[in-house]
């Protein structure tokens, strides 16, 4: 999960590399599923109350499904992200101006139809769906000015993890600012 530079409108970008998820790697260091929720709410209230306080603001959700793997729907991982969708739309709902699912692989409706129903109509209704490279690097331009963007998604911008307010959020999180 990464906050990074604002799309074209200003709003906040919220990147979550789904593709890079790896469940064996985090239970090899011992993380749990509660640990990955407690994550979860973590970088949200710094996303609310640090970085887009103003309950006005909104962000862009960026879903980079590159390399993901259908096997990552696992019971564990789907228990979280109900617990992180029922959150969301407890606590924050209509933040999210839109939510761009990348690189996101032929199958991936038939996927999206599980989780479907987990999701408010209102959220569906921002859901943009985006098969193959070419066409999501055409949409994050179209959607995000290439200084904003990383490299390695044909921009200028920092890479993910290294904008402002991940730096800021690090500090926090290590009690250092």
């Amino acid at each position: 999960q990464f906050l990074h530079l604002p799309d074209r409108e200003g709003r906040l970008t919220y990147w979550e590399l789904v593709g890079k998820l790896d469940q064996r790697a985090m239970m090899r260091k011992g993380l749990t599923p509660d640990d990955l929720f407690e994550h979860y709410i973590w970088s949200t209230f710094f996303t609310w109350d640090v970085a887009a306080h103003d309950d006005a603001h909104q962000v862009t959700v960026i879903a980079d499904f590159r390399d993901f793997q259908l096997s990552v729907m696992t019971p564990t991982v789907m228990k979280v992200f109900m617990r992180v969708s029922k959150l969301l739309r407890t606590h924050f709902p209509a933040r999210e101006h839109g939510i761009f699912v990348i690189n996101a692989p032929p199958w991936i409706e038939r996927a999206y139809r599980v989780v479907r129903p987990l999701i408010s109509q209102a959220q569906r209704d921002k859901v943009r769906v985006i098969q193959g490279e070419e066409a999501s690097l055409a949409a994050l331009h179209a959607l995000i000015d290439p200084a904003n963007l990383p490299a390695a998604y044909g921009g200028t911008g920092p890479d993910l993890g290294l904008s402002p307010l991940e730096k800021l959020k690090r500090e926090l999180a290590l009690g250092a600012a």
